[in-house]
């Protein structure tokens, strides 16, 4: 995998979406480094559902007027000035890019990798923002990279993508992105209320992200892309575009009905021991016992007759 956000040797900042190194040999063009829509996929783990309420006007500054003793004159609009609270229900969860993702400044080169895995944070916003400006997808950053890396407009593809990758100096990130209002709220109460069945999350997500031109040309797909997010050297947080592209969420199957499992009777056990139910052991073995008596008590007799016998003929003589 290149590696070229190490190397500033040569860069040129054209704009902040394209850098453009040292003439090539031949007189062909300059190698560039585009920042372009770039689809990025995540797997999320660690899902959750949250819910805030607040008073909507809680940010509304009141310019107050008052008389020459300090009391508050009335502006004649104050019922019209009280807002309602509102709910503002977002899901969050851990996404783990399987891309990377450098940290790098046109003065120093690389500066950090961001860290897996990256706080996310889904939440409604009114329709028709999500797509800012173009509605560009990573088709168009294609013709921005690659074999056909060339200037980009100087506010980028993704101008007003309200959705967001920040990425502090420490690595860590935070993604934020956005859905309208009518699919978030409906996707919202049906994961809630499955969540305890919820088996795996898949996001594709496209950011805007700077890619040398031999990586998009040569990378096929099998491997994980190396992109890059270019770093003011006078900020500590850095900040680019972010669109949701696809969430796809597995369930398990619901549990089939419980069978109810009922407790056993109560035994007596002097019940038991006074009336047993005979197994066909125990019968043999009573029929064993009483055979054995009865052949006893035969030989007894016998034994007694003999003996008898004995004094008889004894005493005959």
């Amino acid at each position: 995998m290149l590696d070229d956000f190490d190397v500033k040797d040569g860069w040129t900042l054209l704009n902040d979406y394209t850098i453009e190194r040292s003439q090539m040999e031949n007189g062909r063009r300059s190698h560039m480094l585009t920042c372009v829509p770039s689809q990025i996929r995540a797997t999320l783990s660690d899902f959750r559902c949250n819910m805030s309420v607040a008073w909507a006007e809680r940010h509304r500054r009141n310019r107050f007027k008052s008389d020459l003793e300090g009391n508050v004159l009335p502006s004649g609009n104050e019922d019209s000035q009280k807002g309602p609270f509102e709910q503002r229900p977002t899901v969050s969860a851990k996404a783990t890019f399987q891309d990377r993702v450098t940290v790098f400044s046109i003065e120093n080169g690389r500066e950090f990798e961001l860290e897996n895995p990256v706080e996310l944070h889904i939440s409604s916003i009114p329709a028709g923002l999500v797509g800012g400006k173009h509605s560009a997808t990573f088709m168009d950053g294609n013709e921005f990279s690659g074999i056909k890396a060339r200037k980009l407009p100087d506010n980028g593809l993704m101008e007003d993508e309200p959705g967001r990758l920040w990425v502090n100096g420490d690595g860590s990130a935070e993604l934020h992105l956005c859905l309208d209002e009518d699919v978030f709220h409906d996707a919202f109460w049906q994961i809630a209320a499955n969540l305890n069945r919820l088996h795996s999350v898949v996001m594709d997500v496209t950011v805007e992200l700077f890619i040398d031109e031999m990586e998009a040309a040569l990378n096929e797909g099998d491997f994980p892309y190396h992109y890059g997010i270019l770093k003011n050297h006078t900020s500590v947080v850095v900040a680019t575009a972010a669109r949701l592209d696809d969430l796809r969420l597995s369930f398990r199957p619901e549990s089939s009905q419980t069978t109810e499992i009922k407790e056993p009777d109560t035994v007596n056990v002097d019940d038991v021991a006074g009336n047993p139910d005979p197994t066909p052991t125990d019968r043999f073995r009573e029929e064993q016992l009483s055979a054995i008596r009865h052949t006893n008590r035969l030989l007894t007799w016998t034994v007694v007759g003999l003996a008898a016998l004995s004094v008889i003929l004894l005493f005959s003589r």
